[in-house]
């Protein structure tokens, strides 16, 4: 049974630390400057404690570093293990993740791969069952090395 757990020092670090290391490779790929990464994202969301684990029974299958400004979720990066990286648990940690933080947030914003079609249909899809209103921009940035969509999904007016 899959749940959700905030980061928490000492108690699920050394998972976090774990799964952190695990997901290097598929880092590297949209951020290819790793370090400038952790100074600039992960070092802030493990002060700030703004990171969600995943878990499948004890084990810790993927992890979400976010931030909220301006009552937007924006995630930094978001992972889950290969063995596990299906729909369900991807969509079940979404959905939580903004569950958990509806009240403080109007919008969740995140940067999507314009080839990756079951992400891009997942976060679709999460909108519908939230019944929020879903949208993509593209995006060329020369930090990125593919080129990105940003996917926003808001509260419906």
């Amino acid at each position: 049974m899959p749940s959700v757990q905030d980061y928490k020092l000492f108690t699920n670090s050394l998972d976090f630390e774990k799964i952190y290391k695990e997901s290097l490779s598929s880092l590297v790929k949209l951020y290819p400057d790793i370090q400038e990464f952790y100074s600039k994202y992960t070092s802030r969301c493990i002060y700030n404690k703004t990171i969600k684990l995943l878990y499948n029974g004890s084990e810790v299958i993927g992890y979400a570093m976010y931030s909220i400004q301006n009552r937007t979720l924006k995630f930094h990066f978001y992972y889950i293990t290969r063995k596990n990286k299906n729909r369900k648990f991807g969509r079940f940690f979404r959905d939580q993740i903004f569950e958990t933080l509806k009240d403080k947030v109007d919008n969740l914003e995140t940067s999507i791969d314009k080839t990756n079609f079951c992400a891009l249909n997942a976060a679709k899809k999460s909108a519908e069952k939230l019944n929020l209103k879903f949208s993509l921009k593209e995006i060329n940035n020369p930090l990125f090395i593919c080129k990105q969509y940003v996917c926003e999904i808001r509260k419906k007016s």
